[in-house]
């Protein structure tokens, strides 16, 4: 059984509600088909950040240590993956831990846009109701309530691709935990830089001659608002051991998510409306193994 399937709402505290319905009772009902039908090889991807609002360095068999979750995701997830590990019907179970997951690292494909495209199109959004130059990336980074030097974990969604379906497929790494994380995370103020660019080079817009439009001061304001769902979210990231994941993948390393990467994605995601609009008949194939799969 591979079990990957979650809520990624930050938002929630009622157990008959998301994030809870997918992220624990579905963790819970996926545990039950195995022990109804003898299912023994459990393969679960979990999530980095069930270290929560931990510093330092996150060791790969780290689980809970008493940290503090940022948000319902983490709460959850960190929930569901000790559920996993109490299944004592299961061998061992296999745990995958993927960081900030991002599109395709060739082309920018993603099908889905959380994490680092929420304050993209939040940012593609409102530039049309601002004086040009007023999305300067020390505003977004500002917003963000960030110095600039803080570090985030993307990793792009071939390279996690690639390398849960080698751990897989490799009996051998059967039942130990793997960080899918970058040894080279991202700079705040890198990311701000790409997005300000790309959005005052794709998006709309305002005039600087038209009097009702906004200044910087309104957009980091407005900004700062609608990215509070986020809260610590958006903080500097501690390190991530990938002592496991480097024995079982040495010749799969993490691409490095740096400018020239970030900008496919931004203009990727501002192509394609973020999504809206594309059918799946047109999404590009990765070919992993034998294996032939959309990337999700």
């Amino acid at each position: 059984m591979i079990h990957n399937a979650a809520s990624l709402v930050f938002r929630g505290d009622s157990p008959d509600g998301e994030p809870f319905l997918s992220n624990v009772e579905g963790t819970r009902n996926t545990l039950d088909l195995c022990r109804t039908t003898n299912i023994r090889h459990f393969h679960h991807v979990s999530t980095a950040y069930v270290c929560g609002l931990r510093n330092g360095c996150i060791q790969e068999s780290d689980v809970d240590v008493g940290q503090s979750p940022s948000n319902a995701y983490e709460a959850t997830k960190l929930l569901a993956e000790q559920m996993v590990r109490a299944a004592d019907f299961l061998d061992r179970p296999t745990i995958y831990r993927p960081s900030i997951i991002v599109g395709d690292s060739t082309s920018g494909f993603t099908s889905t846009f959380h994490g680092f495209y929420a304050p993209l199109k939040l940012a593609h959004t409102l530039v049309s109701k601002v004086v040009r130059g007023a999305t300067a990336g020390s505003l977004l980074i500002a917003a963000l309530g960030l110095r600039g030097d803080e570090r985030k974990n993307f990793v792009p969604v071939d390279w996690v691709s690639a390398t849960i379906c080698h751990l897989h497929g490799n009996s051998d790494c059967r039942g130990s935990t793997y960080h899918l994380t970058s040894p080279h995370p991202t700079s705040i103020a890198e990311m701000a830089a790409v997005m300000q660019q790309v959005v005052e080079a794709m998006s709309p817009l305002g005039e600087s001659d038209t009097s009702w439009n906004y200044d910087g001061a309104w957009f980091e304001k407005t900004f700062r608002e609608q990215m509070a769902v986020y809260g610590a979210y958006w903080r500097d990231d501690p390190q991530f051991d990938v002592t496991n994941t480097r024995r079982a993948a040495p010749h799969l390393p993490c691409p490095c998510v740096d400018s020239a990467m970030l900008t496919r994605l931004a203009r990727y995601a501002i192509e394609s409306n973020f999504g809206r609009g594309r059918s799946r008949e047109n999404q590009p194939r990765k070919k992993l193994g034998s294996l032939t799969c959309h990337v999700t």
